[in-house]
């Protein structure tokens, strides 16, 4: 029994010096450890994280190296290979969460490896186990966008993490793709190479190394880097840089750009020419204009068709580029912005109405864009309409390739024909036709612009009743776009404004709201009326004064205005950016125009003594003012897009305070006693 327990023991001994000499021997080589990562372990030996201008106390981890290789697998394929390494640069263990986006319609991601180190040690993890999530999206926005997610155990303070993965396109046209390059996290060195017949163009700050080979350094994290403090200017995308890779080497132009994406629609059109003698489109057009006499009536019958049937917002670039034929579109009464497009195009050329498909860029300024000519800048079609006469006056073109010509969102429903479309003025567009030209969209009139009308009566009771009515885009609108039948407003909307307005006034109850469609012939955006009481609206003051809040806080909230102050950030020179990664004053792509008018009734007996007051505001990027006329009230607010040179943030920060300030003060009213 004793040798049989000695002989176990020399087993184990045996063992467990052989996985010490096997441990030992991976400390030593690192099996796991690919030749490209030890190089790149050796390259970075010397770097020492730091913080400085572009990496802060408060960043965790820092991108040491960032490589991209885009190589070509055939005409408008692309296939993009990653080699990335990151540093705990915190004094404590952490773990790396690492996602990678791709668009999986077209798209396959493949490859996705980690390497963590421990000392001289490394573990890898694989993507069999990464995670997948889906951006977080609003419901009508449906995309194929997935991230993968890897995430790694505790790193130790100091030790690094080398990453690779595959991005393989799997759709073409129209044969070129955009890389972005910032990061979340500061990065130390980027570099971006492609060999021939790729052509590599780089926009932004990136500094050129050879031919087709770019290199960017010490770019600070992107959430910093685009902090931007100010709420009336959206950060302008110019100020990212990025890259393309292209096919077309020596079809760079935007009339060429244009000619290719038009070739998309023309042969989505051809394809039920050739199914078909009669298409279905052709059918539909003479059934919607059966009766009408005039142009202009036929015009707002289709326009009103297409805007009715339902948006599946599926974004140029993702998921798509070809449009569905009309055919496919009227057989499941939907579609993306291209198919819906096509769709109007199609039956506005039956009754003898021109009309262009026009790329636009939807939502984010590209004022400044002086980069290369590709399509994929855009993320949104509209169509432009010749019109006859002064049918759609206010909603023409001013300037470019399509002036004076009608411009018309038929995915928006609350979009007028006639009235410009939200969302798109001052921004790039593409004009597709066989002439086609990039131009700013620039309209006759302002776009975004909605007016609040409130009658509000006071009673002696100390109870209040009003009718709010909000004239054009606004969310209520579109809420009961979405929510209302033919009997009226269903209870879900009813309950949606109610517990939306009861924030700024506590106690409201609604009794009705009425929603009017919008009226592409006559032109008049669409309308909603909300109807409802206020408890004790009237806070009394003194013996003879009262303060009534509600029609200010009513009418703030119609307008989206933030019932918060905006923060003023103090000046922190430690935490300051370097000057050439600080967002340049530019480039806000939409204008605002809210009008409102507060009408308030008061007892037999009461006057108003005070209405809130504003000091005009009269600067470049807004204006605003209050006029009163006895009892009634109107506010006017503009909001510009453009160029502001010498003006800092603070300045538009203290103009919005202003105004959301002013929107906080109540009527006063003096109640003579009987």
């Amino acid at each position: 029994m004793s040798a049989n327990r000695h002989w176990r023991r020399s087993i184990a001994a045996a063992i467990a010096v052989a996985l010490f000499a096997s441990n030992a021997s991976a400390q030593r080589s690192s099996p796991d450890l690919p030749s490209w990562a030890k190089d790149l372990d050796r390259d970075l030996a010397i770097v020492q994280s730091t913080h400085g201008d572009h990496v802060h106390e408060d960043d965790p981890w820092l991108v040491l190296y960032n490589e991209v290789l885009i190589e070509s697998v055939g005409e408008g394929h692309f296939t993009q290979k990653h080699r990335k390494a990151w540093q705990n640069i915190s004094a404590e263990k952490r773990t790396l969460r690492v996602g990678v986006p791709f668009d999986s319609a077209t798209e396959a991601l493949t490859g996705f490896t980690l390497l963590k180190q421990r000392g001289k040690l490394w573990t890898k993890y694989t993507g069999k186990h990464t995670g997948v999530e889906v951006p977080e999206l609003s419901s009508d926005f449906v995309t194929a966008d997935r991230v993968n997610v890897l995430e790694t155990s505790e790193v130790r303070p100091g030790e690094r993490v080398f990453g690779t993965w595959t991005v393989n396109s799997t759709e073409t046209f129209p044969g070129d793709r955009i890389l972005p390059v910032m990061d979340p996290m500061p990065v130390n060195r980027l570099v971006v190479r492609a060999p021939t017949p790729v052509v590599l163009r780089a926009f932004g700050r990136f500094g050129a190394v050879d031919g087709n080979s770019y290199e960017l350094n010490r770019i600070p994290a992107f959430g910093r880097a685009h902090d931007a403090s100010d709420r009336w200017r959206a950060s302008p995308l110019m100020s990212i840089p990025f890259l393309l890779a292209s096919m077309h080497a020596a079809d760079s132009s935007w009339r060429d750009s244009a000619r290719r994406a038009r070739a998309l629609f023309d042969a989505a059109l051809a394809e039920d020419r050739a199914a078909s003698n009669i298409p279905a489109h052709v059918r539909k057009a003479k059934e919607l204009t059966t009766g009408l006499t005039s142009i202009d009536q036929k015009v707002a019958a289709l326009v009103t068709f297409a805007q009715s049937l339902v948006y599946r917002n599926i974004e140029w670039g993702i998921g798509a580029y070809k449009p569905e034929p009309p055919s496919e579109v009227l057989r499941t009464m939907s579609g993306d912005c291209k198919a819906k497009v096509l769709l109007l195009s199609a039956m506005l050329a039956e009754i003898g109405i021109e009309s262009v498909p026009v790329l636009a860029r939807l939502g984010e300024p590209y004022l400044e864009y002086q980069g290369p000519a590709t399509t994929n800048i855009f993320n949104h079609m509209v169509l432009a309409v010749r019109t006859q006469g002064s049918f759609g006056e206010r909603a023409r073109l001013e300037s470019g390739v399509g002036r004076g010509w009608v411009l018309f969102d038929p995915t928006d429903p609350l979009a007028t024909f006639g009235l410009p479309p939200r969302g798109l003025q001052g921004t790039l567009a593409l004009w597709l036709h066989e002439d086609g030209d990039r131009f700013d969209i620039e309209f006759a009139e302002v776009a975004d612009r909605f007016r609040v009308d409130l009658d509000f009566e006071v009673r002696e009771t100390n109870t209040a009743l009003f009718r709010m009515t909000i004239d054009g885009a606004s969310p209520y609108a579109s809420a009961a776009k979405h929510n209302s039948d033919p009997d009226g407003l269903v209870p879900r909307l009813k309950r949606y404004a109610e517990e939306s307005l009861r924030y700024g006034v506590p106690g409201l109850k609604l009794d009705d709201v009425l929603y009017d469609a919008p009226d592409h012939l006559n032109g008049q955006a669409a309308k909603v009326t909300l109807i409802g009481s206020v408890p004790h609206p009237a806070q009394k003051l003194s013996s003879e004064l009262v303060a009534i809040g509600a029609p200010t806080a009513l009418v703030a909230h119609a307008i989206g205005l933030p019932r918060q102050l905006s923060r003023k950030t103090p000046p922190n020179r430690e935490r300051a950016l370097m000057e050439e990664w600080e967002t340049p004053v530019c480039c806000a792509a939409d204008q605002s125009w809210w009008e409102a008018r507060i009408d308030v009734e008061l007892p037999l007996g009461w006057h108003l003594e005070f209405q809130p007051q504003l000091a005009k505001l009269d600067n470049p990027w807004i204006t605003a003012g209050i006029d009163n006329e006895d009892q009634a009230w109107h506010f006017n607010i503009r909001r510009m897009r453009g160029h502001f040179p010498g003006s800092a943030p603070a300045q538009r920060v203290a103009d919005l305070n202003t105004i959301l300030s002013t929107m906080q003060h109540a009527f006063i009213a003096r109640v003579n006693e009987r």
